[in-house]
């Protein structure tokens, strides 16, 4: 076995594995702050359910799914026409939370 070819071996095995690395880790940083996901969720609280509730959202929605109510049991899906969306900030009317 001839030993005198081995170290370059070993460096290139060596450089390569720090390319992968250095490569999943760009994908990954990168993939967290795009935000690969399409689906995002936020839940808010309310206090009040005969006042109009506004929600301001993190993020600049492309569009709005769905909107879901809690009633101590289940969700039940609000209708369209109970809220609104402008820009970040979704309304929802007091009938969408009855």
């Amino acid at each position: 076995m001839d030993l005198q070819g081995m170290p370059a071996m070993v460096m290139t095995a060596v450089v390569c594995l720090i390319i992968l690395a250095v490569g999943t880790f760009a994908f990954m940083v990168t993939s967290n702050e795009i935000g690969v996901d399409e689906t995002q969720v936020q839940q808010f609280t309310v206090s009040d359910s005969t006042v109009a509730k506004k929600c301001s959202l993190d993020l600049m929605p492309a569009s709005i799914t769905l909107v879901q109510k809690y009633d101590g049991f289940t969700w039940q899906t609000v209708s369209s026409s109970y809220y609104s969306v402008d820009g970040n900030v979704v309304t929802v009317q007091p009938g969408g939370m009855s």
